[in-house]
């Protein structure tokens, strides 16, 4: 419908969705609450987290996020629905490089609970490696993936790749009987 209306759903993003679902400058921005197994307690405390700061990279979110609200299952759930995609090139990336954010996220929480302050850490948070050799997911995968974060398909569609395919058919789209 929306597509329809020419109203643009912008996906999930840790650095442009709130808790709930937004409108703005005539776009619905997906809930970051809304991608299932997130749930509203964990999508708040990203919001509250960025506070008006983009996200840098997946080392600046993992330094800023409690370990104990955002787990492994989270993760994987937001970086199948797209909510990474401005911090890594690639949701294979961001999906391989999981148990670094995790393991980075409990180093600056403990270090936080303990009082102790690395006085030779960059006042930057070391940015997490993505690994360039990780398997690309082909599109029905990434798409199947997107589906079971989501509920439904967000970036395209599985059909998508046999469009040109239909156009030499002269297939018509179901689309263009509702006029």
């Amino acid at each position: 419908d929306a597509k329809k209306h020419g109203i643009e759903i912008v996906p999930p993003c840790v650095n442009r969705s709130d808790a709930v679902f937004n409108t703005r400058d005539g776009k619905i921005y997906y809930a970051i609450g809304a991608v299932k197994g997130v749930g509203m307690a964990v999508a708040e405390h990203i919001v509250e987290a960025r506070a008006g700061r983009p996200f840098r990279d997946l080392g600046d979110f993992a330094s800023r996020v409690d370990a104990r609200i955002i787990n492994r299952r989270t993760l994987e759930a937001l970086i199948n629905a797209g909510a990474f995609d401005q911090l890594a090139p690639r949701r294979e990336q961001a999906f391989a490089a999981i148990d670094a954010i995790v393991a980075t996220a409990q180093r600056t929480n403990a270090n936080a609970a303990d009082g102790i302050m690395d006085m030779f850490a960059a006042e930057e948070p070391e940015p997490i490696k993505l690994s360039q050799s990780v398997t690309n997911w082909l599109p029905a995968e990434r798409l199947a993936r997107e589906h079971s974060a989501i509920g439904f398909h967000l970036s395209g569609h599985p059909l998508d790749q046999y469009a040109t395919l239909f156009e030499r058919l002269r297939v018509t789209p179901y689309a263009d009987f509702e006029h």
